[in-house]
């Protein structure tokens, strides 16, 4: 996994990614992602760069309550 592999963005409450065309590619929850196309995250998704395995957990901003 590179440092330019995946693109992590926050829009409103929306955590977006995006693959930065990685040599290694990008799941999430088990399906290939499209280069350079956004996907939201959820919590409880799996997002796999490589051959690393990350489970999602989003917690609420304190902040915002």
């Amino acid at each position: 996994v590179s440092r330019g592999h995946l693109t992590m963005s926050l829009d409103g409450n929306t955590v977006v990614i995006v693959d930065n065309r990685s040599m290694n590619g990008t799941h999430l929850n088990s399906k290939p992602l499209e280069a350079n196309k956004p996907y939201t995250l959820r919590h409880g998704d799996e997002l796999v760069l490589g051959m690393m395995t990350m489970q999602v957990e989003l917690l609420v901003n304190p902040l915002d309550q």
